[in-house]
């Protein structure tokens, strides 16, 4: 393969020429070098001169580029620095085919960027042959680059908000989403109260004003309370509808165990009462009906109150609040003490989980994002570096545009 031809496919454009290519067929490895041509200028790297300047010196620099058939390509650039009248010598800032901060070409974190959509950095490294924390400082590089870019706050009117550990017994991150779109807007360590007061700071650092944030989607997580009504005082909390039927669906299966040691029909239900009825199969919608038969089973008023508590989702708006004080009031007239635990805690909780009712704004979008992240653990098995982890969110959960 001739130089000239190697030029056209690497785009290689006067002032610079390949010098010479060495072939290493012990160690599979192709290296070409890549020279200027003798009396070239180049502009200044101090970012507000614009000098054509003269050369100084130079030396070789090696980055890694895209193999050719199974042999490591090496891309060996002979780097000037410049003689600038102002600015005096200086290296060259940029080179037409690879950043000067990383051991790689341009095409080559191109691929590694498509590499990790369905890899994990430590199986690209052992593909590749590459330190995976080179391979880690070129990805962060992109993201990072997209984030400061890509991510704009101006149009946010609801958000959801959620956590994550980064595997199991590990740091936890707070992820805030878009409630519209589902993008991560942002993703901090912790999960206190403080991470609302740094969400603040980004979101007027990315164009957006807090006082246009209408609705806070969260679980009923005491200090994400906390932080967003310090922080967000103008914006409504809405619980999430799953979180809160979690709730009294722990309350229930209290109340069944409690039960099931003196009555027989209640043993191995479990499913039957956290299910909706339309979901059972027919053998199971009549088991469930059967049972409902008795009325003096305290599951079975457990029950009833649950269903009626679903059912408050189906209200019109205006009828919200009286519906719920009423709910509440059949609830403590229940005398179940594992379901007026319960309906303390909605008491507790009466705005957040009115608005939930009103507004159908769940964190459906943040469970999502949890699909994701989970897919990133279980494919990486745990991060060394957290940031690694919060840069793979990222990446996984938006749809970013990268130009290399």
């Amino acid at each position: 393969m001739t130089s000239a031809l190697l030029e056209k496919i690497f785009e290689i454009e006067n002032p610079w020429f390949i010098d010479s290519i060495k072939t290493d067929l012990d160690k599979k490895e192709i290296d070409i070098f890549i020279k200027y041509q003798k009396g070239s200028l180049f502009v200044c790297s101090d970012e507000d001169c614009n000098n054509n300047c003269k050369i100084h010196d130079g030396s070789f620099r090696r980055w890694r580029h895209l193999d050719i058939v199974d042999f490591r390509c090496y891309l060996n650039v002979k780097v000037p620095r410049t003689n600038c009248k102002e600015h005096g010598i200086r290296t060259l800032a940029s080179l037409p085919w690879m950043r000067m901060q990383t051991h790689y070409s341009f095409k080559f974190e191109a691929a590694l960027l498509r590499d990790i959509r369905e890899m994990s950095m430590s199986a690209i490294s052992r593909k590749l042959g590459e330190p995976d924390n080179n391979l880690w400082r070129s990805f962060n590089f992109y993201i990072e680059k997209a984030i400061d870019e890509q991510i704009n706050l101006s149009n946010i009117k609801s958000i959801c908000v959620d956590e994550k550990s980064s595997s199991r017994g590990h740091k936890y991150v707070t992820i805030f989403s878009d409630y519209d779109t589902g993008n991560v807007l942002y993703v901090i360590e912790g999960r206190e109260k403080d991470v609302f007061d740094k969400f603040k700071d980004w979101f007027y650092l990315k164009g957006g004003n807090p006082r246009n944030l209408s609705f806070i989607s969260m679980d009923m997580s005491k200090s994400y309370q906390a932080g967003a009504l310090q922080f967000f005082p103008r914006s409504e909390i809405v619980f999430d509808r799953f979180h809160i039927k979690m709730g009294i669906n722990k309350k229930l299966n209290e109340v069944k165990k409690k039960e099931t040691s003196e009555n027989e029909i209640l043993k191995k239900t479990k499913y039957l009462w956290v299910s909706n009825l339309e979901t059972l199969n027919d053998n199971n919608q009549e088991k469930l009906k059967t049972i409902l038969l008795n009325t003096s089973l305290k599951t079975v008023k457990a029950y009833q109150l649950k269903c009626q508590f679903d059912e408050l989702w189906n209200v019109p708006d205006l009828a919200v609040y009286p519906a719920l004080d009423a709910w509440i009031e059949n609830a403590f007239d229940s005398k179940i003490p594992q379901i007026i635990q319960f309906t303390k805690s909605v008491l507790m909780n009466f705005r957040g989980i009115a608005n939930s009712m009103i507004t159908k704004i769940s964190n459906g979008v943040a469970e999502g994002i949890n699909s994701v992240v989970q897919l990133v653990k279980s494919r990486a098995r745990g991060f060394r570096k957290l940031q690694n982890f919060i840069n793979m969110i990222y990446f996984n959960a938006n749809d970013f545009k990268f130009s290399i």
